[in-house]
C-alpha cells in the first residue's frame, strides 16, 4: 500500500513531538524519592515482536508553530527501548479526552486518535516505527478516569512498520495495555 506525503507529514510531526521527554534525573531513587514522574503503563506486543513492557506515562498539551497537540506519551527509561504515543493535532487548543472509548487511527477527527509505537534496539533515535490505522490496522483507548492530575485506561491495537517505499514491511498486535498517566513533568 502507498502511503501518501500529507500522512508522512502528519506522522513525522507526531515522531517529532512525542519521541523522548527529558529526564533530569540520572540516579536509580524511585519517583516518590525524587518528586519525579509517577505515571505508569505495561502491555504485551506480539507479532513480528514479542515483548512485554513496563513503562511511565504522561499526558500533555502544548502549541508548536500553530499546531496544537494532545497526547498520552509511554516509554521507559534507562535505556529507552520503546515509545507509544495517543495524539490528536490540530489548529486549536486541544482538550484532555473525557471518559470514553476512542478509535486509534489516521484522523484528525475529534474522536480518532493518532497512534504509533517505536521500538528501540540500540539507540533511541534509531528504531523501528509501528503506526496505526494504515493497511486494515485500527484499536481502542479507553479512558476510565480523567482529571487535570490523571488520567487512566486501557488500550489494544493491530499497526503496521512501512519500509523505505511507503509498502507494509511488517506488523504487530498491542493488547493487555494499561496506563495510568499523569501531567508531563
Amino acid at each position: 500500500m502507498k502511503f501518501n506525503l500529507s500522512s508522512l507529514l502528519v506522522l513525522s510531526l507526531l515522531f517529532l513531538f512525542t519521541s523522548c521527554s527529558d529526564d533530569d534525573d540520572s540516579n536509580n531513587s524511585s519517583p516518590t524519592e525524587t518528586g519525579g514522574h509517577g505515571g505508569s503503563a505495561s502491555f504485551t506486543v506480539s507479532g513480528e515482536l514479542e515483548k512485554e513492557h513496563t513503562g511511565i506515562a504522561d499526558f500533555r498539551a502544548f502549541e508548536m508553530s500553530g499546531i496544537h497537540t494532545w497526547d498520552i506519551n509511554i516509554l521507559d527509561q534507562n535505556p529507552i527501548t520503546f515509545n507509544l504515543s495517543f495524539a490528536q493535532t490540530g489548529g486549536e487548543p486541544i482538550d484532555a479526552p473525557g471518559v470514553g472509548t476512542y478509535q486509534l487511527g489516521i484522523s484528525q477527527d475529534d474522536d480518532i486518535y493518532l497512534t504509533s509505537y517505536s521500538h528501540y534496539e540500540d539507540s533511541p533515535f534509531q528504531g523501528e516505527d509501528y503506526i496505526v490505522g494504515i493497511d486494515g490496522t485500527s484499536g481502542a483507548l479507553e479512558i476510565n478516569t480523567s482529571t487535570d492530575d490523571l488520567i487512566e485506561g486501557t488500550f489494544s491495537f493491530t499497526a503496521v512498520r512501512l519500509d523505505d517505499e511507503g509498502q507494509v514491511a511488517g506488523n504487530i498486535t498491542v493488547s493487555d495495555g494499561e496506563f495510568s498517566a499523569v501531567p508531563r513533568p
